[in-house]
């Protein structure tokens, strides 16, 4: 049982601080040695466990290191020992909600029945006393649920999520259910759809605003250039402003979310173009796109490494931006 979840960021930073991982005996006594101010709500090696459950760190040539989803993590991490907001809605998005270990929870979750008064999902405590659930604490912490009086409510930021987890659920033969990779892969299909869908609404929207300024010969050489190179750094190339020339400057990198989760990931080289291009950088953020077809993006992010403050890092692979909504 994990009591305090801030203990994670204290767990990942002296992991990363590693360049070839630590061996787990090592870890356990750093954590004491290194942090001997921190009250830890839980035992270093139950820590360490649940963060490997998490998929935040794995065991390789026998020393713990930090996965993808453990080096994006620490990628937003800020001043301060607690996790910050952003880390906090990763780890619920990615590391429980959609984490076959963490199945049982999405069940407990699966009990919730939507309220209208409150436009979310809630479980009266009441008529339905709560029996010991392994890990519940972690659905209260994260904030993925929070309690009022006698009834537990369902943060609305993982209500759509939450209700397509459990439409992705499969019944095995024993008649429990189970979280496959069929069904990730699913998802991951849904994701790939779902990109391409904003990629057409981005590449219409733009030889709309173009036409809309008498721009039409540059709304004629607008390309989408991820189609044919999905290593350039974006996906369609097109104009600001009249340019004689025919010369692109606007490079547009197209986000979506099938959710109202306001939430996108960006690679390293994806970053590290949006540096080079600066202003003639831009983000297209599509939410949402499972409900409605948009004619305009959500949001329009010029520039945006230095517009939203990302910070990068070594090693890092991949980051996660949240917007303000």
């Amino acid at each position: 049982m994990i009591q305090n979840i801030n203990d994670l960021s204290v767990l990942l930073s002296i992991v990363s601080s590693f360049s070839d991982g630590a061996q787990k005996k090592e870890l356990v006594s750093l954590l004491h040695d290194k942090y001997p101010y921190v009250q830890w709500a839980m035992q270093p090696r139950d820590l360490l466990d649940t963060a490997m459950r998490l998929n935040l760190l794995t065991m390789r040539y026998r020393c713990i290191i930090l996965t993808e989803s453990g080096r994006i993590v620490c990628s937003m991490a800020t001043r301060g020992v607690d996790l910050n907001r952003k880390q906090i809605m990763y780890i619920a998005e990615n590391c429980v909600l959609t984490n076959k270990n963490f199945l049982h929870l999405v069940e407990f979750l699966e009990l919730f029945v939507f309220d209208k008064q409150h436009n979310t999902k809630i479980y009266n405590t009441i008529d339905y006393p709560i029996s010991d659930i392994a890990d519940m604490e972690i659905l209260t912490q994260l904030g993925i649920i929070y309690k009022h009086k006698t009834t537990l409510f369902l943060n609305r930021t993982y209500l759509d999520l939450v209700d397509e987890i459990t439409r992705l659920q499969i019944y095995e033969k024993d008649g429990t259910k189970a979280f496959t990779q069929e069904n990730l892969e699913r998802i991951l299909a849904e994701q790939k759809e779902i990109g391409r869908i904003a990629e057409d609404l981005s590449m219409r929207y733009e030889k709309t605003r173009l036409c809309s300024k008498s721009l039409h010969k540059e709304s004629h050489k607008i390309r989408h250039v991820s189609a044919t190179n999905v290593n350039v750094g974006y996906d369609i190339e097109s104009f600001r402003q009249s340019t004689p020339s025919l010369k692109h400057d606007l490079f547009i990198e197209v986000k979506a979310r099938k959710h109202k989760l306001y939430s996108f990931i960006m690679s390293s080289n994806e970053v590290q173009v949006a540096k080079r291009l600066g202003q003639k950088y831009a983000v297209y953020f599509w939410n949402c796109l499972g409900y409605s077809t948009p004619s305009s993006p959500t949001r329009i992010i010029r520039d945006p490494v230095k517009k939203l403050q990302i910070q990068e890092c070594d090693n890092c692979l991949s980051y996660i931006v949240y917007l303000d909504k």
